[in-house]
């Protein structure tokens, strides 16, 4: 089977019989690569769900190239060392602040290439950071996604006004925060190329 962006659809195939057309890949197909096809343990699964897998592979780094580096503002410290170890553990380099006024003073020492910030922080909320961090050419454009405890229609709408790219409410289903930020990601390499 050979899919393409116009025809990929629901059909129910075996990951290991796949042939997938890779965009940009030298000879237009390649086989599914082992780890992708255990995917559904033998099983059929969506076409579009090996897309997207093969489409998250050739986004990711190649080996020699490093990974993105996150940079977790918050100042809970247990909460700020959870989100380190599951970001570092799906593969990112992270940087940690305690505070908005941290952040900016570890900006200094690192360039990341997004940004998680708390809302609700005592020195410098949020999005108050987000505001100054926006300000800065080298950061306009930077991914921020917001994690905040506030999940009332304003505090969300206050998050993107003051640049964030996306707002995740807590408690965070951490796969899915992982997964907005590759995404956040991917959207600010093609909107620079």
């Amino acid at each position: 089977i050979r899919t393409g962006v116009d025809d990929i659809d629901e059909r129910l195939v075996r990951p290991q019989d796949v042939l997938v057309h890779v965009i940009g890949g030298d000879d237009g197909a390649r086989k599914i690569p082992k780890h992708l096809a255990e995917l559904g343990r033998g099983q059929p699964l969506p076409v579009r769900k090996l897309q997207h897998q093969l489409q998250l592979e050739r986004d990711a780094p190649q080996r020699g190239q490093q990974q993105p580096l996150v940079l977790v503002v918050d100042d809970d410290a247990s909460y700020r060392t959870t989100l380190v170890e599951v970001f570092e553990g799906a593969g990112f380099r992270v940087q940690a602040a305690g505070s908005g006024t941290a952040a900016l003073a570890a900006l200094e020492a690192c360039m990341p290439d997004a940004f998680i910030v708390d809302a609700v922080m005592d020195d410098m909320d949020g999005f108050a950071l987000c505001r100054r961090l926006r300000a800065m050419d080298r950061y306009r454009h930077t991914p921020l996604l917001m994690v905040t405890g506030l999940d009332d229609a304003e505090s969300i709408n206050r998050s993107l006004a003051v640049g964030a790219n996306d707002f995740a409410t807590k408690p965070v289903n951490f796969m899915i925060l992982i997964q907005r930020v590759r995404f956040l990601l991917h959207a600010n390499r093609q909107a620079c190329e």
